[in-house]
């Protein structure tokens, strides 16, 4: 998801709980990239295993996959659960600001 600073120091688009978990991830992951100019990929489990889109109300317990990027180097991550994986970019980002001190 793309994700850009608003002028009043917001997110655009903002935030919304409403939005389907992965969706709540890749708008965390848009705001890390912004934040670190790192490239970041969410890729949901179920869509690796299969290679097409798996409705959502037949998987319970979905697990993404993270594929950061930089300059010289790209890393991944997964299969971790929702929360594992907003903890990790929450790393990505705190990570990030400590190297450029």
């Amino acid at each position: 998801m793309n994700v850009t600073t608003n002028a009043n120091g917001g997110h655009s688009p903002a935030y919304d709980e409403t939005w389907p978990p992965d969706v709540q991830l890749e708008w965390h992951a848009g705001i890390v990239a912004l934040d670190t100019g790192l490239r970041i990929q969410v890729t949901k489990s179920s869509d690796i295993r299969t290679g097409v889109r798996v409705d959502p109300g037949l998987v319970t317990d979905e697990k993404y996959h993270l594929r950061i990027s930089g300059p010289k180097t790209s890393v991944g991550i997964g299969p971790v659960d929702f929360h594992a994986a907003w903890n990790y970019l929450d790393g990505v980002s705190a990570g990030a600001r400590a190297s450029q001190t």
